[in-house]
This record gives structure tokens, C-alpha cells and sequence, in this order.
């Protein structure tokens, strides 16, 4: 069976309460201030990351700021660039969803297991198993 007790839905719920209680926080401003020349910061987001590198620059530094979209290879992608003369950061949106990728395929993962140790057709999701599942659901 899959996770019966829903533990996997309730630890991404409780990762998401946090991603958005940690909005408008100051984490951009923190990341910009331990900005130097010569780093560089990977982006989830086209946009967000055109906005940032703007304040960067405001600031009159020299940082190399990569959209790198998180997706199932985004790891891989991130592996493949060149060092950078100074250090690499993340921007907090490229973190959370890089998480919560993680969480998402740690459940499956765990579904495929159960599901291939188990006799044909032992899997039907019954309705008690939805509705516990369903409480954490948003």
C-alpha cells in the first residue's frame, strides 16, 4: 500500500506551511548581502531571476545569475556548470521546489516498492485510506 498514514503528505504540507510563512522575510536581501564578485546564483524562475540580478547590480557587483528550472535532471544540469571564481547559491525558490521534488518522489518511490512486493491488484486505494489522505491534502 501506499503510505497509509500519510506521513509523506503531512511532512510536504508541513514544508509548504513553512515555504509560505517564510515569505516576504527578507531571505532575498539576506542572499544579496553575502553576495561577492565572481559568484554566482542558480534560479528556478526567468523572472525572479532577472528581478534579483537587477538589485545585484544596483550594487555594482559582478555575479553570474543562471535560470536552471527545477525538473527531474535539474541536479544533473546544475553538475554540468563550470566552477565559479566565487561561491554558488541558490535562490530560496530553486531550494524549496528542489525539496519538494524530493518529498514528492521519496512517496513514490515508497508506492512503487509496496506495489511491486505485493500480490496483483492488492493495491486498490480503499476509502478509508483516501479520506486519511485527503485530511492533509490542501
Amino acid at each position: 500500500m501506499r503510505d497509509i498514514f500519510g506521513i509523506g503528505i503531512a511532512i510536504q504540507t508541513c514544508v509548504e506551511i513553512y515555504f509560505t510563512a517564510s515569505r516576504r522575510t527578507g531571505r532575498t536581501s539576506l542572499m544579496i548581502d553575502c553576495l561577492q564578485n565572481g559568484d554566482r546564483v542558480i534560479f528556478h524562475d526567468p523572472n525572479e531571476r532577472d528581478r534579483v540580478c537587477r538589485l545585484i547590480h544596483e550594487r555594482h557587483l559582478n555575479v553570474d545569475c543562471v535560470c536552471i528550472p527545477v525538473t527531474g535532471d535539474a541536479g544533473h544540469r546544475v553538475r554540468q556548470l563550470r566552477k565559479s571564481a566565487g561561491k554558488t547559491l541558490f535562490d530560496h525558490t530553486w531550494i524549496e521546489k528542489f525539496h519538494l521534488n524530493d518529498l514528492r518522489d521519496s512517496q513514490k518511490r515508497l508506492h512503487d516498492v509496496s506495489r511491486a512486493l505485493s500480490a496483483t491488484g492488492a493495491h486498490r486505494e480503499t476509502a478509508e485510506t483516501r479520506m486519511q489522505a485527503s485530511k492533509w491534502r490542501r
